[in-house]
Formats: C-alpha cells, sequence, structure tokens
C-alpha cells in the first residue's frame, strides 16, 4: 500500500513494492527529511519493485512546478541522481508512481504515462491516455501491461505490445452504480492472478480476475471502511486488509476472497484517524493513525494483531 510502501499490492515482485529488512518506509522517510518542507506539503510517493530497491517521487509544492524522482539500488545507502520530471503528477492522484525493476518504471505526470527502461536516465511519453480520463493511480502487472486507475468502476490497460488504451468495465453492487465510485490501481501475482478495490461513499469492496485482466468477477462484498485511500488497502498473504473505526478506536478487518469473507484480525488500536495500513504476512503488520493534532504513531504488530505496540514517528522542525 502507499503510505507504507508505494503501492497497494500483493506484487512484491512483480511491479508493486518489495519490502526489504527492516522497515524500508521509515529510512526513506529518514533520507527526505531533509526536505521536509516539500515532502510533508507536496507529498512523497514510492515504489519497492526488489529487495534493495526503491524510486520515490516528491511531488512539487509553491513555486515548484515539476515532480523529482530519486531511485536507490543500495537499499538507501546511495541515491543515484534526482530526475526532474516536466509536469506534476494529477491534483489528488495517490498512486502516481510505479516501478517494475531497478530499471523499469513508469510516472503518471503532465496528464499523460511517462516510462522508463534505463533506471531514470531517460523518459518517453507512452500513448496518450482516451479523453476525459482522470487517472489517480499506476501499477503494472506480470506481463508488462501497464494500468490506470482512476473514477469510476474501470481501468484503463495499456498492453506491453500494445499502441492504444483498452477501458476495463469493473463488477459494481448495484446500490453503488453511478454514485461516485473510485477505483484504486489493481494488485497482481503471477499467472494473471489479480485484484482491485473500488470505493464509494465510504465503502469498499473487491474484484478479482484470473485471465491477466481481460474479466473480472465480485470477490469480497461491499464494507464500510474508515479510510479509502491506496494507503488505506493492503493486499498480502492472500488477504485484503482494511481499516474501521471499532469505538474509540481503529479495527483491522482481513478480507477473504477465497470465501468472500471479511473478519476482524486481532483487537482495535486505541487510537483514531488510521490512515495506513501494511502487512508484511498474516502476523506481521503496520499502522499509521494520529497522535494529536499535528502528529502521527506507527502502530506494530507480530501477532497477526493480537497486540499492538506504538512507535512515535518523527516531525519535522517548525520552518523545516
Amino acid at each position: 500500500m502507499i503510505g507504507l510502501t508505494g503501492h497497494a499490492a500483493d506484487n512484491r515482485a512483480v511491479g508493486g513494492e518489495t519490502e526489504a529488512a527492516g522497515d524500508p518506509p521509515l529510512e526513506l522517510a529518514g533520507y527526505f527529511s531533509s526536505r521536509a518542507g516539500i515532502t510533508q506539503r507536496g507529498g512523497l510517493a514510492w515504489s519497492w519493485p526488489a529487495p534493495g530497491v526503491a524510486w520515490a517521487m516528491v511531488r512539487p509544492y509553491g513555486w515548484m512546478l515539476d515532480a523529482t524522482v530519486y531511485r536507490t539500488t543500495t537499499d538507501g545507502a546511495s541515491w543515484g541522481t534526482p530526475r526532474v520530471m516536466s509536469g506534476a503528477p494529477p491534483t489528488g492522484a495517490p498512486a502516481p508512481l510505479a516501478a517494475r525493476s531497478a530499471s523499469q518504471a513508469g510516472a503518471l505526470v503532465s496528464g499523460g504515462l511517462w516510462t522508463t527502461a534505463d533506471g531514470g536516465a531517460t523518459w518517453r511519453k507512452a500513448t496518450p491516455l482516451p479523453a476525459g480520463a482522470a487517472p489517480t493511480g499506476l501499477a503494472w502487472s506480470p506481463d508488462g501491461s501497464a494500468w490506470v486507475s482512476g473514477a469510476g468502476a474501470r481501468l484503463l490497460r495499456l498492453p506491453a505490445s500494445g499502441s492504444a488504451w483498452q477501458p476495463i468495465s469493473l463488477p459494481t453492487p448495484a446500490k453503488f452504480a453511478g454514485t461516485g465510485i473510485a477505483t484504486l490501481p489493481p494488485a497482481w501475482q503471477p499467472g494473471g492472478q489479480g485484484g482491485v478495490a473500488l470505493t464509494a461513499h465510504g465503502w469498499l469492496w473487491y474484484d478479482v480476475t484470473a485471465d491477466g485482466g481481460t474479466t473480472w468477477k465480485p470477490a469480497l462484498p461491499p464494507i464500510q471502511v474508515s479510510a479509502t485511500g491506496p494507503d488505506a488497502v493492503e493486499v498480502a498473504g492472500g488477504g485484503v486488509y482494511v481499516l474501521r473505526q471499532a469505538g474509540s478506536g481503529t479495527a483491522v478487518w482481513r478480507g477473504d476472497p477465497a470465501t468472500g469473507t471479511w473478519t476482524q484480525i486481532g483487537s482495535p488500536l486505541p487510537a483514531t484517524g488510521a490512515a495506513a495500513v501494511d502487512f508484511l504476512d498474516p502476523t506481521r503488520g503496520w499502522v499509521v493513525a494520529a497522535a494529536g493534532p499535528k502528529a502521527s504513531a506507527l502502530w506494530r504488530t507480530q501477532d497477526g494483531g493480537r497486540t499492538w505496540q506504538r512507535a512515535p514517528l518523527p516531525v519535522p522542525a517548525k520552518g523545516a
């Protein structure tokens, strides 16, 4: 997912994010701490395509007009020359960056998709998006196809060998048809297996595909959630993790696409304002929640949510 790792997906080896040892999101945040004024205000997006490899996009803010992309192949020990893109990501786009490998990545900037195959040294613009497209997220499937998500119950697919975008319609519960649906970037696994979360008015449901995205079917019914962005949805270990309000706290729920059921895992966190969840496997996970008007806290579990430990996050100095 994006809030902690860059992209909501169980595609840690095929074009989403791969978790390296330790806590890569915190390492990355530490690297950019000297740029806190930019990363806190403009925003930071990242993608982990392989162990030790990370791509990061610093969004523009204020007088800045263009996004900047960074890349490391040494688990953050060193970073290559920053690449200033020609433009900014779409306004409100939570997932404008997705990497496939140490050399291949894509970015949504200047109203279109730009790709690189040489580690970010050069970028080229892909086939223009269809008129009226409002892209908010990007993902890559194992066959090399680019997938763009946005408003409405559909995805846009650009095959690796194709020259035209293909609109793919997604199943939608009748009561949500035409009611402000947003589609998140799809998650992919080898063999054409994939899934995608859709949201509307605080509800979330999940569709799956077994043929590389040509056809989709409902897998998890709508569930009311407390956060609906890509940060707040995680696909890992065959499960879909979301956040729900539980009294004065926050509960993590896990959906099983194989059975079509949702189940609360463990005990609720004694925190509100949770906006990001990340699980490496059924036992190890993290949640980012509010810890005051201007601070957040990182909560971690190593026993499947039965217990949670809080680790306060650093707050940038005023004026940094």
